[in-house]
């Protein structure tokens, strides 16, 4: 019934073929991995709302409320409050960014991207982001994310100088990082970091222990 040997024998499919049929599925799992970061924060906009109603109805503290939600959403991610915090502040700017949410939700951006645009457009104006966030848009469609952080910055300059220097010295005193320096002597190092209060009490007990 099964017998084959009328059709021929089965030919393996070209290198180059198989190769593409993997890459096609890395691709559509990519899309589907920025659809599942989208739907994260959608959620958890959703939460944040109703604790929010919650709150207000029972006559609670909102920053209180915030913070509550915040802990869930670490938790249920198993990550930091820093973790959940970067998902707060992308949700919470996005409203003023349509074409970059547009962008996320339909899985055409990364959450890398994501935070690239909303960490540096969110101190710009509204008149200023309707002018540039096209431009960004089609930036963030095809650089990593320091040269695409170097063009906002570019655009935003051309669009309104005056805002965006201003903008970047606030940015600059805000900045979090670390910063090692390999020159002290007999291989000594420093590491200087310019981190939260919590992150900081974090490192504290990891470097004791």
């Amino acid at each position: 019934m099964f017998d084959t040997g009328g059709w021929g024998a089965a030919e393996t499919p070209p290198v180059d073929d198989c190769v593409a049929g993997f890459l096609d599925v890395i691709a559509l799992n990519r899309v589907n991995e920025n659809l599942a970061r989208a739907a994260t924060v959608l959620a958890y906009c959703d939460v944040l709302e109703m604790r929010l109603e919650a709150a207000e109805a029972a006559g609670g503290d909102p920053g209180e409320t915030v913070r509550g939600a915040l802990c869930d959403l670490a938790v249920t991610m198993t990550g930091t409050r820093r973790d959940a915090s970067v998902v707060h502040d992308v949700a919470e700017r996005l409203h003023r960014m349509p074409l970059t949410a547009l962008r996320f939700v339909t899985g055409s951006f990364d959450w890398s991207t994501v935070v690239t645009i909303t960490s540096v457009l969110h101190r710009a104006s509204d008149e200023t982001i309707a002018k540039i966030e096209y431009e960004v848009c089609a930036a963030g469609g095809r650089m990593r994310p320091q040269a695409l952080r170097n063009r906002i910055w570019r655009l935003w300059m051309k669009a309104d100088p005056v805002g965006a220097a201003a903008a970047r010295e606030t940015a600059k005193s805000e900045e979090l990082g670390v910063r090692i320096d390999r020159t002290g002597p007999g291989g000594i190092a420093s590491l200087i970091a310019k981190i939260t209060d919590l992150e900081a009490a974090e490192a504290d007990a990891l470097i004791t222990e």
